[in-house]
């Protein structure tokens, strides 16, 4: 999988986010803690779980995609995040 497949631009969280409220100003932050939270079997709120599904971040089932589990790895493991 390209990194094209998994990246996300600022834009476009900014879009996926609009008109939610969630208390933090990082939401690429907020969206790889929840992909590893779901990897690990704990539970998110119904509004991050339908955001990470309707991208394709989980399967409908909350399972962590290959490309979900790559944005998560991208976003703690390279220095244009702050990993």
């Amino acid at each position: 999988m390209s990194p094209e497949e998994y990246e996300l631009t600022d834009e476009q969280i900014s879009d996926i986010f609009k008109n939610t409220n969630f208390g933090v100003a990082n939401h690429r932050k907020l969206l790889a803690c929840s992909i590893l939270k779901r990897a690990a079997g704990y539970h998110c709120g119904h509004t991050i779980t339908t955001i990470m599904c309707n991208i394709g971040m989980t399967t409908a089932d909350n399972k962590p995609t290959e490309k979900g589990l790559k944005f998560c790895c991208d976003h703690f493991y390279s220095s244009r995040h702050g990993g």
